[in-house]
């Protein structure tokens, strides 16, 4: 999904932030230079156990690209005997553990139980809604907020809302490639939590996939102490399915 953001942002504004997507080995880069751009600084897609080489050459491209701080995504099964000395050398520190989850064709119909009303957004909500989105994460920058406005131009991106009257109070996006759509950027208010919102955009957003012809449609969420936290269950109630668990690894220029 970054890597669709990516090259779905306008080669104007990509410029004006240094944007960059790279393939190294088999895994993504990406990478915006500058402070609080560590959500766009990632290396993601690792299909196999990473050698102490290829964390060596991800890093290089980190720092001649003046990144400060990134995060690499491995998958559990990614996380070998070896890899606690190659994460030591390059300084980097465990994070959060995120779950990945999939629900595949036929895909289920299911019925949102909430007082909100839910809606594909107008191009002219864009920037509303990205606002909020990233408002809840705390990350609202202005690049943040540019950069996506501009990749909802994509007819590839739909983006969804829920509204308490005429306010918005939480957003959806789905991907929709050939056979598979990908899921993001759900976010809710903290006044609005608990009333349906979640369950009401993953229902849009899998009609979406439904429409589209898709097979196959990805999601993500946290994991907690105690297991699955409240957005994976719901999502798993729904019939998702979970795939796998991935953790979060920070790397930073001074480690």
């Amino acid at each position: 999904m970054l890597l669709a953001l990516t090259d779905a942002t306008d080669p104007a504004l990509a410029r004006r932030y240094d944007m960059d997507a790279a393939t190294i080995g088999e895994v993504v880069v990406t990478s915006r230079p500058g402070p609080d751009m560590a959500f766009w600084c990632q290396a993601v897609g690792f299909e196999a156990p990473p050698t102490a080489g290829l964390i060596e050459e991800i890093v290089a491209h980190f720092r001649a690209r003046d990144v400060e701080v990134a995060r690499f995504v491995l998958p559990a099964y990614a996380e070998t005997p070896e890899w606690p000395a190659i994460a030591e050398k390059h300084g980097l520190t465990a994070g959060e553990t995120g779950l990945k989850l999939a629900m595949r064709a036929p895909l289920p119909y299911f019925t949102p139980h909430t007082d909100l009303r839910t809606a594909r957004i107008a191009p002219d909500e864009r920037e509303r809604w990205a606002t909020l989105m990233w408002g809840v994460f705390d990350m609202e920058f202005e690049a943040n907020i540019a950069v996506t406005v501009s990749a909802l131009d994509d007819p590839a991106f739909e983006a969804y809302a829920c509204w308490d009257g005429d306010e918005m109070v939480a957003t959806g996006l789905v991907w929709l490639g050939p056979d598979s759509a990908h899921l993001s950027s759900g976010a809710t208010l903290a006044s609005h939590r608990r009333r349906g919102a979640q369950q009401a955009l993953l229902a849009a957003r899998v009609e979406a996939a439904r429409r589209a012809g898709c097979s196959l449609v990805v999601n993500e969420s946290g994991v907690a102490a105690e297991g699955y936290n409240d957005s994976a269950r719901n999502q798993i109630r729904v019939g998702f399915t979970p795939q796998y668990s991935r953790r979060t690894w920070t790397w930073t220029a001074e480690a």
